[in-house]
């Protein structure tokens, strides 16, 4: 009967690990909920959590031991079933659940539908690149043209599901934005800016997050999945650089000039208000529940000014570091108050500091032979993703996590 019992917690335990792994929690965050986990449930334990595998020893005398190793696939966030799931676990360690009602409850959250899917998806996907065009010193038109392309690429990787075509999915998506971003410049009777379009409608497909959390799992000793997650970012990046820049040799073939693009400076207030739509965007595309919009819209307008502000007197780097420290002690005094996950409000709040578009740039300008612009682009773009890092640490600091689920 003892065993049976062990054996109930062991599967819960790898269940919850599984669940927050496919809802979007980092590897360190996963270990360390797994660890608080099993401490509660008297399990000895240790984890080694990557981006696609849990493994798991549960040692439960001397001569005994269980082994777990679970196959997952990279998961997509979920902020929603993320916060379910972790009130599952609050429960759990505050002996109001039993083990075999917190797995009914966990397989419920599982099958649960997606909050928001379809239509609603694509169109969330529309405003993020219509803002974002605007936020990156894009014109009405470039940004209005960059809408219909997110919407497009929103449509292609919410509905078509192809094996093979999953794997090449972001460079034949990159390949079709910009060459149709280089047709419209030349043959619309409006000046369209493929550059800036291209990166905005391809804002989603950036791997910006990826590389941001696998500097912080390397920060924090978890190099198997940071090393992991690393090279997955490049991959993205690299396939997405390939992508454009076939469009852009198939574009000169048919002399497809393209305007010169002068950046148009928007007021700040201006881009502000407009960060307000821009946090419904992330609402959506995130699977965050609307009664967490006023929080997560308060996160992304001030780590917006806060970003733009100090990037004016102290620099990319510094302006980096700062934001990312501001952002993890709102999301930690969020997760105090509201005892909810921080990364309801960190992931939009971040997303708008990674540095994804920045890698891009340099890859593509190695790509094209400009190879000492490249290089700065790049250490730039690490650079930043290391004083993000640094920054959301230190925020830590200021205001520390409710519990390990968190930052």
């Amino acid at each position: 009967m003892e065993e049976v019992i062990i054996r109930r917690k062991i599967k819960f335990v790898m269940l919850i690990g599984a669940s927050l792994h496919k809802y979007g929690s980092s590897s360190d965050r996963i270990e360390k909920a797994l660890l608080l986990l099993s401490e509660k449930l008297n399990l000895d334990s240790q984890f080694f959590s990557t981006p696609t595998s849990l493994l798991a020893c549960f040692k439960i005398d001397e001569e005994r031991e269980f082994t777990r190793l679970r196959r997952l696939d990279i998961g997509k966030v979920n902020l929603k079933k993320l916060l379910l799931v972790d009130q599952v676990v609050d429960k759990i360690i505050d002996d109001s659940l039993s083990v075999e009602n917190a797995m009914k409850s966990i397989y419920s959250i599982l099958n649960e539908s997606p909050l928001y899917k379809g239509l609603i998806v694509d169109i969330a996907y529309a405003i993020v690149s219509f803002n974002i065009c605007i936020f990156i010193g894009g014109t009405f038109w470039d940004a209005s043209f960059a809408g219909v392309c997110g919407f497009l690429v929103g449509v292609f990787t919410e509905n078509i599901k192809v094996e093979r075509l999953n794997s090449i999915i972001e460079g034949v998506l990159a390949f079709l934005v910009a060459f149709t971003s280089l047709l419209a410049s030349h043959h619309l009777p409006i000046v369209i800016h493929p550059e800036v379009t291209t990166i905005a409608a391809l804002i989603i497909l950036l791997p910006g997050l990826m590389l941001t959390t696998s500097i912080s799992e390397l920060a924090s000793s978890n190099l198997t999945s940071g090393t992991a997650r690393l090279l997955g970012a490049i991959m993205i990046l690299l396939k997405i650089t390939f992508g454009v820049y076939l469009a852009q040799l198939l574009a000169r073939s048919f002399n497809l000039d393209a305007a010169v693009f002068l950046p148009v400076q928007h007021s700040i207030v201006f881009s502000a208000l407009l960060m307000t739509l821009t946090a419904v965007g992330f609402v959506i595309s995130y699977q965050a529940r609307f009664k967490e919009y006023y929080w997560i819209c308060a996160g992304c307008v001030l780590t917006f000014l806060c970003s733009k502000y100090t990037s004016l007197y102290l620099g990319f780097a510094m302006s980096a570091f700062i934001s990312g420290a501001f952002i993890a002690a709102f999301s930690n005094f969020f997760s105090r108050v509201s005892k909810k996950p921080s990364l309801i409000t960190l992931l939009p709040g971040i997303t708008l500091l990674v540095p994804g578009s920045i890698g891009y740039s340099g890859i593509e300008s190695m790509i094209n032979q400009q190879t000492v612009e490249g290089i700065d682009t790049i250490l730039k773009t690490f650079l930043i993703a290391v004083a993000l890092v640094s920054g959301t640490f230190f925020g830590s600091i200021l205001v520390k996590p409710r519990r390990s689920l968190d930052i």
